[in-house]
C-alpha cells in the first residue's frame, strides 16, 4: 500500500467517512489536477533570504506530503539549491501525521533528533514532528494558532520566526 492511499484513508477516517479502495488513484489524480489548475504559489516575504542565510550554518530539509513532481517544480522556481534534502509523500510508507517523513529527513541529514528543529504550519505536520520526537516550532499561516498548540513553541508570524531562528545562529566570537 502506498503512502497516498494511507493518507486518503486517514483523511476520510478523520471525517468519519469510508472511501472505496478502487477510488484511491482517481482521488489522487484529481487532487494533483486541482492543485495544478488552482495553485497560485508565492513564497512568504523574506523566506528565500532567510533560508539562504540559515543554510550557511545548518543543514536544511523540506518535509512535505506533496508529490515529488510538484515539489521539484516549486523548489526550482523559488528555492533553488536551498535544501540539503527533500522528503516527499512518496518517499515514505506512512506520511504525515505519522513520524516517518521526519525520521527519514533526520536520517538523510545524518543528524541526531536533538540536533533538529522542525518548523510547521499545519496540525498534521506538528503531530508528525512530535511523534518523531523532534522539537517543533509552529507558525500559523493558514490555521489559527490554537490548531498548532501541540508544537513546543507557537510563534505569531514569519517575522517572529525569523527572529527566533536568528537567535540560533552561533555567535562569531
Amino acid at each position: 500500500m502506498q503512502n497516498h492511499i494511507l493518507g486518503i484513508e486517514w483523511l476520510f477516517e478523520k471525517a468519519g467517512k469510508k472511501v472505496e479502495p478502487h477510488l484511491y488513484e482517481e482521488i489522487k489524480r484529481k487532487k494533483v489536477e486541482y492543485f495544478s489548475a488552482n495553485a497560485s504559489i508565492t513564497p512568504f516575504d523574506g523566506m528565500f533570504e532567510c533560508l539562504r542565510y540559515l543554510k550557511q550554518y545548518f543543514s536544511l530539509a523540506l518535509v512535505t506530503g506533496s508529490d515529488r513532481y510538484t515539489v521539484d517544480s516549486i523548489m526550482d522556481d523559488f528555492f533553488p539549491d536551498v535544501f540539503d534534502t527533500i522528503v516527499c509523500g512518496e518517499d515514505v510508507y506512512y506520511g504525515k501525521p505519522f513520524p516517518d517523513p521526519y525520521l527519514k529527513a533526520v536520517e538523510l541529514l545524518n543528524l541526531k533528533k536533538d540536533e533538529c528543529i522542525v518548523v510547521e504550519n499545519a496540525p498534521m505536520g506538528v503531530e508528525s514532528a512530535k511523534r518523531a520526537g523532534l522539537f517543533c516550532v509552529g507558525v500559523p499561516t493558514y490555521v489559527p494558532p490554537s490548531k498548532l498548540s501541540a508544537a513546543d513553541v507557537v510563534l505569531s508570524d514569519h517575522s517572529s520566526l525569523y527572529e527566533y531562528l536568528g537567535k540560533l545562529i552561533p555567535s562569531e566570537n
